[in-house]
């Protein structure tokens, strides 16, 4: 089976989650950089806004990076337009079945890895023709699935389940972490939180202290429309924790659609505040490659060990 750094075009099999407005290109390029695969996230972009995008990673490195692309999207096959007249090598897709955006990515010779919560649905992103799966377990940060299974119980289950690489995610953040995602039979892994504290990483400084002084269980699950999304559990999201199941949802969902904001302006208790919980582990802010090279290199020290 072909490696999954070799798949990427990278140093390492270390794929950065793609975060929405946080995945600016500075942090994209910084990552790429120090070895791993920047990714940018096309949330909130038109077309225009994703051609503008490329070009900013594009002036900071010329490693190969990827994009995120959202399969529900009906701006998506648009976007792989532009992916092929830039030369994008890797892409991952989410929320929504790959089967179309799979075959466009095909067809233009673009790698294509699908991020799934379930053995399942990773079988069918298989037979849709990707390359390889993100196995993205409950410990991640922002939007999962509605019943996800924790990355201990996910990653097993799906190499068990599918002939491609598997690459793993969700409370992925040091080396101890990395080697048991390897140990698991995962070939890569994928980082957001962790990345959110970086130097590179341009969110508001009260955003980061915040994450830096989360505690473990310092997250909390919240539905939205589309499904649950995993954040801190500051005041605002222990008060919607509060409401009446029915009014809850109408009530998170309006909420996350203001998130962005709060990385921005910096009110931690007003606003809710993306966090995987590996947040309750994380207590420096380093360099993006030197959080990429760190994890690899006391990964592989471990798994030597065994």
């Amino acid at each position: 089976m072909e490696s999954v750094a070799h798949l990427l075009g990278t140093e390492y099999p270390v794929i950065m989650g793609a975060m929405g407005s946080i995945s600016n290109p500075e942090l994209v390029a910084a990552v790429c950089e120090g070895g791993g695969l920047g990714q940018l996230a096309t949330v909130g972009l038109d077309v225009e806004g994703l051609r503008r995008a490329i070009a900013g990673v594009r002036e900071l490195t010329a490693r190969p990076f990827g994009v995120n692309l959202v399969a529900r999207n009906p701006l998506s096959p648009a976007m792989v337009e532009i992916l092929v007249e830039e030369s994008i090598a890797v892409v991952t897709t989410s929320a929504g079945s790959p089967t179309a955006l799979s075959s466009l990515l095909r067809d233009a010779g673009i790698k294509a890895f699908h991020v799934v919560p379930s053995p399942s649905l990773a079988l069918k992103a298989v037979q849709a023709g990707v390359d390889g799966v993100v196995a993205e377990g409950g410990e991640s940060g922002g939007v999962q699935a509605a019943r996800a299974v924790s990355t201990l119980t996910l990653v097993p289950h799906v190499v068990e389940t599918v002939d491609v690489p598997v690459v793993a995610a969700g409370g992925i953040h040091d080396g101890r972490s990395y080697a048991a995602a390897f140990a698991m039979g995962a070939r890569g892994v994928q980082i957001g939180t962790r990345l959110m504290l970086s130097e590179e990483c341009r969110i508001h400084p009260d955003v980061k202290r915040a994450l830096l002084e989360a505690q473990p269980g310092g997250t909390t699950v919240l539905p939205v429309g589309m499904g649950c999304v995993r954040v801190l559990a500051n005041d605002l999201a222990r008060s919607l924790e509060a409401l009446p199941a029915e009014e809850r949802i109408s009530r998170c969902g309006e909420a996350w659609m203001r998130a962005p904001a709060t990385f921005q302006d910096g009110d931690v208790n007003a606003g809710l505040v993306i966090a995987g919980e590996c947040a309750g582990a994380i207590r420096e802010i380093l360099p993006a490659g030197e959080i990429i090279r760190r994890m690899v290199e006391d990964g592989e020290a471990i798994l030597r060990g065994l």
